[in-house]
């Protein structure tokens, strides 16, 4: 709830800034929350703080990877090499992240099958 309400605050206070610094406070304002959530461990599950720590992180270097197109010439680096590069490595993060959890909403989607319909299962498979 914290989290939420420090980055509604980023962008409604930030509205009026230019977007660089938008960028910063809001990069700022993850990196703390993810300190903060490291530290109290608000959530039991070992896997899913992973996976917002990894979610957080993936969301961080996007945001970072993507000063460099909006900071002094990078309208320049959107037509060179390095302006493809970056946006291949931002694109492999969050697709990577992506498919992380639809392989973690799987398996736990896919033992919750197994728990309920283990039996149906296995005597289906047996008289094929």
């Amino acid at each position: 709830m914290l989290q939420t309400i420090a980055l509604v605050a980023v962008d409604v206070f930030g509205k009026g800034l230019v977007v660089e610094w938008q960028a910063l406070m809001l990069t700022a304002v993850l990196v703390a929350a993810s300190v903060i959530n490291s530290i109290v461990q608000p959530i039991r599950l070992n896997l899913l703080r992973h996976l917002e720590a990894a979610s957080s992180g993936v969301l961080v270097l996007t945001i970072t990877l993507n000063l460099y197109f909006v900071t002094g010439t990078g309208e320049e680096l959107v037509d060179q090499a390095g302006g493809t590069v970056i946006a291949v490595l931002v694109l492999v993060l969050n697709l990577g992240l992506i498919a992380g959890f639809a392989v973690y909403i799987g398996r736990a989607s896919f033992a919750g099958v197994k728990e309920k319909h283990g039996d149906t299962l296995a005597a289906g498979c047996i008289d094929s």
